[in-house]
């Protein structure tokens, strides 16, 4: 989606004037590298703060938003297994990084340790870092309003972003910036942007070789308001971290489509469900995991949304292993469609055929035409 919208700027020679940068925390934490750091506390001196600071002088403002629980981190809870270890400024840093942040509670413990941390940042006269802390927000400067920020029962870190950028253009910046690795975030602020009305909004994503800056500002001028609007439903119907995308149909294919056929947005010549494969009962479970993560994108600027029930919206819970997809609600073919089994039996088939094995006679589909 990013080839069919995005502005790239070298990161060297492109990075925009700001008043303002929200940083996702745990994108940030993914970056950096604890590197000789033998505490807590030495990581959070010696790495992270440090960040915080150089991103401050560039700024008048700097807010961390942390992630919390969400259906999307129990989607990617099988890329590995970590070790539990508890954080405390004297604990020692763990041996393998990475597998450290696969375990949400240290990720939990993690972020409040380092929100306290850059709370505690001295800072110029005008300058100010915010931090998140749960649901609230943890603030360098005492005077300042956490009104429009706290408390807070957002649960991603992609639409808790758009609060932030709310609170720091009433606030007077005119000029911001989003420091993050999910595009996901590009297509909420695009679809915010005309309820923020900054004068410049950036989105800074993606790391090493694949960084770039994209101007949602720009972005937002080159499309009319209605697909500002829906672009939250195309995009989580077309594939995002929640949502499956179609087979041999990517998002520019789907995005050239649309504009030759504007008139899908209103769905005035909509087809029925019908006649799209592979069934009608997986499609319906697609279309309702896009509109439940639509929805939430949709909420951004809201501090208490609406939260839908997943299991009524293309989801199953487990136990042991959290929200599931589901995939349809229509039987598994291979437990439904016995009568398809056949086997390659000439005379007096044994255990080691199909049929036997699935406890079935043998039918006039196998070898034998059922003589056997």
């Amino acid at each position: 989606m990013l080839h069919c919208l995005e502005k790239d700027l070298p990161e060297e020679t492109g990075v925009p004037m700001v008043d303002a940068a929200i940083l996702d925390g745990a994108a940030v934490v993914q970056m950096l590298n604890p590197g000789t750091s033998n505490t807590f506390q030495e990581y959070a001196d010696a790495v992270f703060v440090p960040y915080v600071s150089a991103q401050l002088k560039k700024t008048n403002r700097v807010d961390i938003v942390w992630d919390i629980y969400s259906l999307k981190s129990t989607t990617k809870e099988k890329r590995g297994k970590g070790i539990r270890k508890r954080v405390a400024s004297s604990t020692q840093m763990p041996t393998k990084w990475k597998d450290f942040l696969r375990v949400d509670a240290n990720k939990t413990e993690l972020f409040s340790f380092l929100s306290q941390e850059s709370a505690r940042l001295s800072t110029e006269d005008g300058k100010e870092v915010y931090a998140t802390h749960g649901r609230e927000v943890l603030c360098s400067s005492e005077e300042s309003d956490l009104a429009n920020l706290a408390p807070c029962s957002q649960e991603e870190p992609d639409t808790r972003l758009l609060l932030h950028v709310v609170d720091a253009v009433q606030k007077g910046s005119k000029k911001v910036v989003i420091r993050t690795v999910d595009t996901d975030v590009v297509v909420v602020a695009a679809s915010s942007f005309s309820k923020i009305n900054p004068d410049e909004l950036w989105v800074a994503v993606g790391t090493g070789s694949r960084f770039r800056y994209i101007a949602i500002h720009e972005l937002v001028a080159a499309m009319n308001s209605r697909q500002c609007s829906t672009l939250p439903v195309f995009h989580a119907t077309t594939g995002c971290d929640t949502v499956s995308s179609f087979a041999g149909r990517g998002k520019k294919t789907t995005w050239e489509t649309w504009k030759v056929f504007p008139e899908v947005t209103q769905r005035s010549r909509s087809r029925t469900l019908k006649n799209i494969q592979p069934t009608q009962a997986a499609l319906k479970q697609h279309i309702k995991r896009a509109c439940y993560q639509a929805n939430s994108w949709n909420q951004a600027l809201v501090l208490a949304p609406d939260v839908l029930d997943p299991s009524e919206w293309g989801w199953t819970i487990q136990t042991g292993s959290g929200w599931q997809t589901l995939w349809t609600t229509l039987p598994e073919a291979a437990k439904s469609c016995h009568e398809l089994i056949h086997c390659g039996c000439r005379t007096g088939c044994t255990g080691r055929f199909k049929c036997r094995k699935a406890a079935l006679n043998c039918t006039a589909l196998c070898f034998c035409s059922g003589d056997c």
